[in-house]
């Protein structure tokens, strides 16, 4: 599991959310290359709310195009966090009283987690459709500089 995994596990313990970590595939979308089995395992399922939960650090362009994809074929029970991408909350970035990227990030942490407590699953889908094309709108350049490298 990793850090990031463990951090929003604790988050949810101490909220006394019910949570499963799907590691045995339980989760399954058929027609979909993300393995050879066709099986996409989130992160973090939580039952009560019908939520299932990507965790996401350094987006690469097929992190984005699959995240794109599950978004629209997953319309009521699937969201987006992402924990090492200081602007995935672009508010913050002109927020003058936090000055360090860590601090952005530990402030965007804290958003996300609260939301799942708080919104309802169309409303956090939603949030995480409009983040992902903000983040696909500002790395646009970027991602095309990776593309012809390739």
């Amino acid at each position: 599991m990793s850090k990031n995994e463990l951090s929003f596990e604790t988050f949810l313990k101490s909220h006394n959310v019910n949570y499963v970590i799907p590691e045995k595939g339980n989760f399954s979308i058929t027609n979909v290359a993300f393995n050879k089995n066709g099986i996409y395992k989130p992160d973090f399922y939580l039952p009560d709310k019908n939520l299932y939960i990507e965790l996401k650090g350094f987006m690469t362009v097929y992190t984005v195009n699959k995240l794109y994809y599950l978004l629209q074929l997953l319309p009521e029970n699937f969201c987006i966090l992402q924990m090492t991408e200081d602007d995935w909350i672009k508010e913050l970035l002109f927020d003058k009283s936090i000055s360090s990227k860590k601090a952005r990030l530990e402030r965007s942490c804290e958003i996300q987690f609260n939301e799942i407590l708080q919104l309802p699953n169309k409303q956090l889908h939603d949030l995480s459709y409009k983040k992902l094309s903000e983040y696909i709108c500002a790395r646009q350049e970027e991602y095309q500089t990776w593309i012809r490298t390739l």
